[in-house]
C-alpha cells in the first residue's frame, strides 16, 4: 500500500471514529441528559456566550434594573390558602343530610328569630352498584282454548349482541381500558373487591370484541369524516401482538389519520386509527384508496419523512405536507455538534412556533392564517433555509449534524405549504399527541392479544380520542350510544351511524344546553 492509499485510509478511519464519537454522545444524552426538546434561550445566552434579544429587551430603556432586596428575597413567600369556593367545584349537586338546630332554640324556639346559617361541606361519592337488569316476558294460556299453545311474545335481544352486559357497564368497562388503561384482569380484579362477583378476564374480553363488532358503523362514520377534510395528519406507531400457534411477540402498527380543527369556527376535527400488521404503502392505501387502488382522498396528508410516504406520493401524485417539529427535533439531537449554528436555528424556529401561538389566541380564519404567515413566517423560514445551505459542506453525511441538513433539505417543500395553506398546522404534533395514549396503554397491558383483536383496540381508541377532541364524557357517551342503538347490527344505517359519531352528539348536546339556556333567560 503506497503512501497515498495509507493517508486515504487514515482520513476514512478519522472519519469513522468522529462519527462513532458522536454517535456515542448521542446515546450518552439519550441516557442521562434532558428528555424534553423544549428551548429556553436565556439558557443559550449563557452556554454559548451570545447576546442574543430575549426578556429583558422587553425593558424600556430608560428603566434601571432593581436590585433584590436581601430581607424579601430570603423571607419565606407565604403561600395563599385557598377558600372554601376554590377548593369545592360549583357544579357539584348539593345533599344536605343534616341541619344542626342549638338546645337553646330547640328548647323555646319562639324565642329565637334565625338571621344566618353556617355551612360545613365535604365531597363524597356515591358508592357504585352492579346489578341484574331483568326484563321479565309474561307466558299465558288460554282458558277458553286450553288445548292452543301458550301465548308469549318474543323474547328481547340483548342490547350488545352477543353479551350479557348492559350499556353503562360495558361503557365503564371500555373507558377503564382504552381511557385509564386498566387492563381487563386488573378490572376482573377490582369487580371482586368492589362487587363480591368476579368475572373472568377471557369474559370481558369476549363482551368488547363483542361491541366491537356491533360499533363498527359508527367507526365507519368517524372514518368518513376524517376523510371529509382538506388536510389530514398521519402517524404510526409499533405495538406488540401475540402471533396465534407461536406464543411470540410480533409488531403490528396503530397508523392514526387525524383531520386538525378549522381555524376560527367551531369543528375540532376527527381522529381515526387503523390497525396494520406492516408498515408499507399499502397500509395507507388501506384507508386512503379503494378497493381497485383508486385514491379517495385528494387532499393534502401532513406527514413526517418515512420512505412510505414517498412512494405513496410518488406513485399516487399524492401532495404530501411537511413536519417543523421533526426538523427541530434532529438539530436538537445534534446541538453538541455545533452548539452556535443550532442555537441560532433553533431560535429562529422558536420565533416560528411564537406566530402560530399568538394567531391560536386570537382564533383566527384560515385566510387571516395564511396572509399573516406569508408577511412574518416566510421570512423567518427563508433565513433557516440560507442558514443550513450554508452550512451543508461543513459536516459529515453520517454525522448528527450531516443527518439532520438532509432531512430538513428533504422536506423542505413540504414544510412551506403551511404558509400558503391556512389549514394546514406547522406541524403534525396533532396526531402525535393522539398516539399518545395508545403508548400509556401499550405500558400496563403490553401487548394485543391476537392479530385479530388489533382492530378492535383501533376502532375504541378512535371513539376515545373523539370524545376528547369533542370535549365529552366518553363513558356518558357509550352508554347513551349503546342505549339509542338498535339491537342488530344490520339495522345501524350509514345515515344514523352518522348521526352517532362523537362530533355529531356533540354538536346535539350544545344545542340542548343552547335551548335551555334560553328558556331560562
Amino acid at each position: 500500500m503506497n503512501r497515498k492509499e495509507l493517508q486515504s485510509e487514515n482520513e476514512h478511519l478519522k472519519d469513522q471514529i468522529k462519527i462513532r464519537d458522536l454517535e456515542i454522545g448521542h446515546l450518552k444524552k439519550m441516557l442521562f441528559g434532558q428528555k424534553s426538546e423544549k428551548f429556553d434561550s436565556d439558557q443559550w445566552q449563557l452556554k454559548l456566550g451570545l447576546d442574543l434579544p430575549g426578556k429583558d429587551q422587553a425593558l424600556s430603556d430608560q428603566q434601571e434594573p432593581v436590585a433584590p432586596d436581601p430581607e424579601k428575597q430570603n423571607k419565606p413567600q407565604k403561600r395563599k390558602r385557598r377558600t372554601k369556593s376554590e377548593v369545592l367545584p360549583d357544579n357539584l349537586p348539593v345533599k344536605v343530610i343534616e341541619i344542626i338546630t342549638p338546645p337553646e332554640v330547640k328548647a323555646n324556639p319562639e324565642n329565637y328569630r334565625k338571621i344566618d346559617e353556617v355551612y360545613h361541606d365535604e365531597i363524597e361519592i356515591i358508592e357504585p352498584q352492579l346489578y341484574i337488569r331483568r326484563i321479565i316476558t309474561e307466558k299465558y294460556i288460554s282458558l277458553t282454548e286450553p288445548d292452543h299453545p301458550p301465548i308469549i311474545d318474543p323474547a328481547p335481544h340483548s342490547t350488545i349482541p352477543g353479551t350479557k352486559c348492559g350499556p353503562a357497564l360495558m361503557a365503564e368497562i371500555i373507558t377503564n381500558r382504552f381511557v385509564d388503561s386498566l387492563p381487563y384482569y386488573r378490572q376482573t380484579a377490582r369487580f371482586g373487591r368492589q362487587f363480591d362477583t368476579l368475572f373472568g378476564k377471557n369474559t370481558l374480553e369476549q363482551w368488547a370484541g363483542s361491541c366491537a363488532c356491533y360499533l363498527k358503523p359508527i367507526n365507519d362514520a368517524i372514518l368518513n369524516e376524517v376523510l371529509s377534510g382538506s388536510v389530514l395528519e398521519t402517524d404510526e406507531t409499533p405495538l406488540k401482538y401475540i402471533e396465534k400457534g407461536t406464543g411470540q411477540a410480533q409488531t403490528g402498527y396503530f397508523w392514526t389519520y387525524l383531520q386538525p380543527p378549522v381555524p376560527g369556527t367551531d369543528r375540532r376535527g376527527a381522529a381515526y386509527y387503523d390497525w396494520q400488521t406492516g408498515r408499507s404503502h399499502g397500509c395507507l392505501l388501506n384507508i386512503l384508496a379503494d378497493g381497485q387502488g383508486e385514491m379517495v382522498y385528494h387532499g393534502i396528508i401532513q406527514c413526517d419523512g418515512f420512505s412510505a410516504y414517498e412512494t405513496l406520493a410518488k406513485k399516487y401524485n399524492v401532495s404530501l405536507g411537511g413536519c417543523l417539529a421533526h426538523v427541530r427535533r434532529k438539530f436538537y439531537d445534534a446541538q453538541e455538534e455545533r452548539p452556535v449554528f443550532s442555537g441560532e436555528l433553533l431560535r429562529w424556529i422558536q420565533m416560528l412556533y411564537q406566530i402560530e401561538a399568538s394567531m391560536r389566541k386570537t382564533d383566527l380564519s384560515p385566510w387571516h392564517r395564511k396572509m399573516i404567515r406569508n408577511q412574518h413566517s416566510r421570512p423567518v423560514l427563508q433565513k433557516i433555509y440560507n442558514c443550513i445551505i450554508d452550512e451543508k459542506e461543513k459536516h459529515l453525511p453520517q454525522s448528527g449534524i450531516g443527518k439532520a441538513i438532509t432531512y430538513a433539505l428533504g422536506q423542505w417543500s413540504g414544510i412551506e405549504k403551511y404558509l400558503t395553506n391556512g389549514m394546514m398546522e406547522i406541524d403534525n404534533n396533532l396526531v402525535e399527541n393522539a398516539i399518545r395514549p395508545t403508548k400509556l396503554g401499550a405500558k400496563n397491558w403490553l401487548f394485543v392479544g391476537s392479530k385479530e383483536a388489533g382492530w378492535r383496540n383501533a376502532l375504541f381508541y378512535t371513539l376515545m380520542a373523539n370524545c376528547k377532541i369533542q370535549k365529552i364524557d366518553p363513558q356518558k357517551y357509550l352508554a347513551e350510544l349503546l342505549r339509542a342503538l338498535p339491537s342488530e347490527v344490520v339495522a345501524i344505517t350509514p345515515e344514523l351511524a352518522a348521526q352517532w359519531t362523537p362530533a355529531a352528539y356533540a354538536r346535539r348536546q350544545a344545542e340542548i344546553e343552547l335551548a335551555e339556556k334560553a328558556q331560562a333567560a
